[in-house]
């Protein structure tokens, strides 16, 4: 990806953005077709699902959204506990030691080899049901994470005046 000028490429081919809060309402929209929704990711718990939910709650979305997505599903503890042979377990690893190809970090492709890698996956439902985890707990560690963020930032602001006087 690159840009030139206001317009942004992958390759050769100029991308259309898109606004977030339109990106949002068109995936809330999608999501409100079915049921029972859990969404995928490799290390979504860890990074994805707290950029979402941050981005989420600057448009005011995370209501409409937590009634069309009960949660995430982390691919990466199943992977790391079934082929713990393969460190590391970034998806572009797993996916060049298990598929042996892969163009990174292009969006549809990274969700192509997600769902081929998830396929090939030999774990039990209960693997899964380990990995996966709700909405909810998205939106109370970033509270969390932020008010401790806060606090802390409170506290070496208290030392280095302290050490001042």
């Amino acid at each position: 990806m690159y840009f030139l000028g206001n317009q942004m490429y992958h390759g050769s081919s100029p991308v259309t953005a898109m606004l977030i809060s339109d990106a949002f309402h068109t995936l809330i929209d999608f999501l409100g077709n079915s049921r029972n929704n859990v969404l995928g990711g490799h290390n979504v718990k860890t990074c994805d699902s707290h950029i979402s939910v941050n981005a989420l709650r600057s448009y005011g979305k995370v209501p409409d959204f937590s009634h069309v997505c009960l949660g995430f599903l982390d691919t990466m503890a199943p992977f790391s506990k079934s082929h713990s042979h393969l460190e590391p377990y970034s998806q572009e690893a797993l996916v060049k030691n298990i598929l042996n190809t892969y163009k990174a970090h292009d969006a549809k492709e990274d969700v192509s080899v997600l769902q081929k890698l998830v396929s090939s996956l030999k774990s039990s439902d209960s693997d899964k049901l380990f990995a996966s985890f709700p909405l909810s707990y998205t939106v109370q560690m970033h509270s969390y994470l932020q008010m401790v963020s806060s606090k802390l930032a409170d506290t070496r602001k208290t030392d280095s005046q302290q050490k001042t006087v």
